[in-house]
């Protein structure tokens, strides 16, 4: 343990804290509320959250900490709007006042971050405008826990949740909260554009839920900087610029998200407010090289391919292990899928849904494709990877490549997807490099709105939609089987999230250079 975190929680560290907390904030954020109102409603039911929670109770964990003290609560009753939830609010945060002090969950800097943004976004709903007790003791709250977020930023978080804390850094500098300038605030948040927002506009984490996450961050900080008449950042106006078309180029038909590195679907209407807020019209690329995907489209069928190497250490904590895998859309019907994230308060199933085998590609005698660590990140993962793309005539090639199982079995794993002009006809070919006496894998993750059945004795399968449009799945090089998954992709485990479905599984030994061919074929309505 560092001597600082020996110094945070004393006394005397709460005094070199002191100082520096307005009469009032001298700027409030302008972007919409953040909060649900049905969770709100389910707290004032007294569900969830009682009147006076054990804040930093020792027997919660950090992620249940972090949820508690990020102050989400606040947001959700604000979105309530009533008197009843304005005096809840106003109770808890007095609550959290009385029992505040140095912990290292609860003063994490991400959670830092969100709890100065949300205490300043919903500032007007808690606080009356003159003579209110609570804003003078929740002012010097907020100023020392902004001065240490300052001293902080950069321990132990990355990624979006180094964004969150800037966040929360720059609009605490712009109320002028703990003496922060906010043209240093500005040029830390510059800083970590350049470093997570790629050059194709997709975040450094490949992750669709951290990227519309992100986009969302930054769209409320343009809109709280121009409110407070400040100049935007010209980086930030690039990676909005940027980051727009990239989320259209992760929503399915059905306008959701796709279930890369931890994704859930998401809200197609909320996706769609943010990309009006954006105003942004520049459509979805085809491909996404720094992002590592390709986007297969034609007519009413998308393919989304996963081309690219996992997120650099550090910035891996929700990647998974789904080299080359895909998912496929036909109109508003997912048909194949990855099975998505479970949340990671679920050890088990976090890291069951991270695994090679919950996504629709290759695993060799069950096997990861990435050694994953049980909290996050990855420690072996593949180091070379190729991707090429062709459109001739209204066809797509898409090819790629691996070597995530080199080190353990000398095995490379290349696969071609070819979609038709049409969209009816998408052809796969899975292709294994090396010599290895093991055992492969091709699986296709199928959306709990699927029927499948296999026919021809089973040599292939038929798969149809809820619209009524059918698919015939025909393969060679393996034998076809029938299997039991788990769809992770509507929310979190415990809200019947996890939906059970089917995976259709090619499975084989492993042969040098031998290609294992399948096809899903759209059939004509009868």
């Amino acid at each position: 343990m560092s001597l600082a975190r020996l110094l945070y929680p004393s006394p005397l560290y709460r005094l070199l804290l002191g100082g520096g907390s307005p009469a009032a904030p001298k700027a409030l954020p302008a972007a919409p509320p953040r909060g649900s109102a049905e969770r709100g409603r389910t707290i004032l039911a007294g569900r969830g959250l009682p009147d006076h929670p054990d804040w930093q109770a020792k027997t919660l964990d950090a992620a249940t900490l972090a949820t508690l003290n990020g102050f989400g609560w606040l947001a959700d009753l604000a979105a309530v709007g009533t008197p009843e939830a304005r005096k809840r609010a106003r109770g808890l945060i007095g609550d959290w006042l009385d029992q505040e002090r140095w912990h290292p969950a609860v003063w994490a800097p991400d959670v830092i971050g969100r709890r100065l943004s949300i205490a300043l976004e919903t500032w007007a709903f808690v606080i009356e405008p003159e003579g209110d007790a609570l804003a003078k003791p929740l002012l010097a709250s907020l100023s020392r826990q902004a001065k240490h977020l300052a001293r902080t930023i950069d321990d132990g978080v990355d990624g979006f949740a180094r964004l969150e804390a800037v966040a929360g850094l720059v609009l605490a500098a712009l109320a002028d909260l703990g003496r922060i300038e906010p043209a240093v605030a500005l040029e830390r948040l510059q800083r970590e554009l350049a470093r997570q927002v790629l050059p194709d506009g997709g975040h450094v984490e490949r992750s669709p839920t951290s990227h519309a996450r992100v986009f969302e961050l930054l769209l409320s900080l343009r809109e709280s900087l121009t409110a407070a008449g400040v100049a935007l950042p010209a980086k930030l106006e690039a990676a909005i610029e940027r980051m727009a078309p990239m989320l259209r180029f992760f929503r399915h038909g059905d306008g959701r998200l796709a279930l890369f590195n931890g994704t859930i679907e998401g809200d197609a209407r909320s996706l769609d407010r943010l990309l009006q807020r954006g105003a942004i019209k520049t459509p979805a690329p085809d491909s996404a090289t720094d992002s590592g995907f390709e986007r297969l489209a034609a007519h009413r069928t998308l393919i989304l391919f996963n081309t690219g190497a996992p997120p650099p250490r550090g910035l891996d904590l929700h990647a998974h292990a789904g080299q080359l895998s895909f998912e496929m859309s036909v109109a508003r019907e997912r048909v194949v899928v990855n099975c998505g994230g479970a949340p990671t308060a679920d050890a088990a199933w976090a890291m069951a849904a991270r695994a090679t085998a919950a996504h629709s590609t290759v695993t060799i005698d069950e096997t990861n494709s990435a050694e994953l660590r049980a909290d996050g990140g990855m420690v072996r993962r593949p180091r070379r990877l190729e991707a090429t793309r062709e459109d001739v005539d209204g066809a797509v090639l898409a090819m790629a490549s691996h070597d995530g199982y080199a080190p353990n079995f000398g095995l490379t794993h290349r696969r071609r997807l070819w979609l038709s002009p049409d969209g009816t006809d998408l052809r796969g070919e899975d292709m294994l490099i090396g010599a290895h006496k093991g055992l492969f894998a091709v699986r296709f993750h199928l959306h709990p709105d699927i029927q499948v059945s296999l026919i021809q004795n089973g040599g292939a399968a038929l798969l149809r939609a809820p619209s009524g449009t059918a698919w015939r799945f025909q393969i060679a090089g393996g034998r076809l089987e029938l299997a039991d998954s788990a769809y992770f992709g509507q929310g979190v485990v415990g809200t019947n999230s996890v939906r059970r479905t089917e995976q259709l599984v090619i499975t084989g030994p492993v042969v040098d250079n031998a290609p294992i061919k399948w096809a899903f074929r759209m059939l004509p309505r009868m």
